[in-house]
């Protein structure tokens, strides 16, 4: 059967400036390359969907290569199996353990913490998590996607800890949220659109998280497969 493919190549240049009643008043400029492929595969009643994506201010546009990891997933994903019900172990690729730490990020959120609609809200300081898990959230990463000198409030951005041996470090918060909450800012208020994430004065600040960073183990994903 043939695959529907698709795709996409952007580019981005924002030049946000943030000034307020404090006396703060500076810009920065940054540029953002965004592409992905995708292909749609329909045979009987399966339908199965493959994307490659890359972003960021130093992403690679390579279609030859994302294709041929599109190419390589149909492969390895188009089979069938049977198993039986019950427990079983799981390994996450990291592009799938990466959608797992999206809920970690609302639960952080300072905007859920606050309406008490965070299962994390009085977890700070305690085991949240497998000891092996450590989460660090990094605003100044060299090309990391989220990475800005401040956030849309003026605040400083930092590299912090979030989670730590699995215990709950830290809040994402804005200037609000932190008051309410007897926080300090974190550096996470942004002006961010709902529909394309991009950022625009014409939205109130909010917490959102800018780049996570999942720390190794202490062995490979191919060590772990192998077993």
């Amino acid at each position: 059967p043939a695959i529907l493919v698709f795709g996409n190549i952007g580019k981005g240049d924002l030049r946000i400036r943030v000034a307020n009643t404090a006396g703060f008043d500076s810009e920065y400029r940054k540029t953002v390359l965004s592409a992905y492929v995708c292909g749609q595969l329909v045979e009987g009643k399966n339908i199965l969907f493959c994307c490659r994506e890359s972003a960021g201010p130093t992403a690679s546009l390579d279609f030859d290569e994302m294709t041929a990891r599109v190419i390589a997933d149909f492969e390895i994903s188009r089979v069938n199996v049977e198993i039986e019900g019950g427990p079983k172990t799981v390994i996450f690729t990291p592009r799938a353990a990466s959608a797992l730490f999206d809920v970690l990020k609302l639960g952080v959120n300072g905007r859920n913490v606050e309406k008490a609609t965070s299962p994390v809200r009085d977890k700070m300081g305690e085991k949240i998590l497998s000891e092996k898990v450590t989460v660090l959230e990094d605003g100044l990463l060299e090309n990391g996607l989220g990475s800005a000198p401040f956030d849309d409030e003026g605040t400083v951005l930092e590299r912090k800890t979030v989670v730590d041996g699995g215990v709950l470090k830290s809040f994402a918060v804005d200037l609000r949220t932190a008051l309410k909450l007897n926080l300090p800012p974190t550096g996470n208020g942004f002006r961010l659109l709902p529909y394309n994430g991009l950022q625009s004065y014409e939205r109130p600040p909010s917490p959102q998280s800018t780049n996570w960073l999942l720390l190794p183990g202490e062995r490979s994903y191919d060590e772990i497969l192998a077993d």
